[in-house]
């Protein structure tokens, strides 16, 4: 590590900051409030070592509203250099994504990108379906919502719904493979599910799990300054065992692969994956921990 790299990661606030960056990768953002909670120290302390990094031009800034907005700077040459094992992760991850998949792919795919809200499922779809599994097609309800009532995406969220159904059974018609997104906290997929698999559809689905409702909140909270679209917290607190639930109890049976994932940092980490009804897995004491939260 040269000079200027170990003057950053030296003990204290500052060090925790740049650690949170990096290891969130070029596209993790947060707040000050956001930072100070994920390193846990306090808010003061989180806005001091931001503004320096700032300054130093090791983190962007960008102001919505009152917000501070903070990222890596990607054009410091220093910062390239700390993102390098991220962008090797990832790769490696998107690898491990093909192998997962090389033998078990039939002509028609459905791809179920599941988990709370929160979870980082958008995020997700959009950096891997395409490049790792050849997914063209992604149906996202919210994106639906905000275009039918961009200012008030909620109250047309059952009319999204039934556009989302709609747009699948489209997609199944063609025979083409596609993607959708959902929390799995219903069970109104199974039906619809066993009837693409009637067709001739494989099944996979991605769970991306995260270890608690704050988590959650303090990302849609980040995703709303940045100009995306709420969830009461409320709404967010009843759905959050609840899908991983329906994961294991109702869906799991009718699934051709499947991957439980831990996406509580930026790149997602394997805790278990079944194909070919052969259960492996990477990370006992969280499968064994998930486990318990869907009883």
């Amino acid at each position: 590590m040269d000079k200027s790299l170990d003057t950053i990661f030296n003990k204290g606030t500052k060090a925790k900051i740049v650690r949170l960056f990096v290891s969130g990768g070029a596209a993790f953002k947060a707040s000050g409030r956001h930072a100070a909670k994920l390193v846990g120290v306090s808010a003061p302390s989180a806005h001091t070592a931001l503004k320096e990094l700032y300054r130093e031009a090791v983190l962007h800034r960008d102001i919505i509203g009152r917000q501070h907005i903070y990222s890596l700077n990607t054009e410091n040459e220093m910062t390239r250099k700390m993102l390098i094992p991220i962008f090797r992760k990832e790769i490696s991850f998107g690898r491990e994504i093909k192998s997962h998949f090389s033998k078990h792919l039939k002509n028609r795919n459905v791809y179920i990108i599941a988990g709370s809200n929160g979870s980082g499922k958008t995020t997700f779809a959009k950096m891997f379906l395409p490049e790792y599994t050849g997914c063209k097609q992604f149906v996202n309800s919210d994106l639906i919502a905000q275009g039918l009532s961009p200012f008030s995406p909620q109250g047309a969220a059952m009319k999204a719904g039934r556009l989302v159904l709609e747009r699948i059974d489209d997609l199944a018609r063609q025979g083409l493979d596609f993607g959708f997104e959902t929390t799995l906290s219903g069970k109104f997929y199974i039906k619809r599910l066993e009837n693409l698999k009637q067709k001739g559809y494989a099944l996979h689905l991605f769970f991306l799990w995260i270890p608690s409702t704050e988590l959650a909140i303090e990302r849609i909270k980040d995703r709303i300054a940045e100009g995306g679209h709420n969830i009461p917290a409320q709404d967010v607190r009843r759905r959050f065992t609840r899908g991983i639930h329906n994961l294991f109890r109702f869906y799991r049976p009718i699934l051709d692969s499947w991957m439980l994932l831990d996406n509580s940092s930026t790149i997602p980490s394997l805790i278990a994956r079944e194909k070919s009804q052969e259960l492996v897995i990477v990370n006992e004491t969280l499968h064994n921990k998930i486990l318990n939260m869907a009883r």
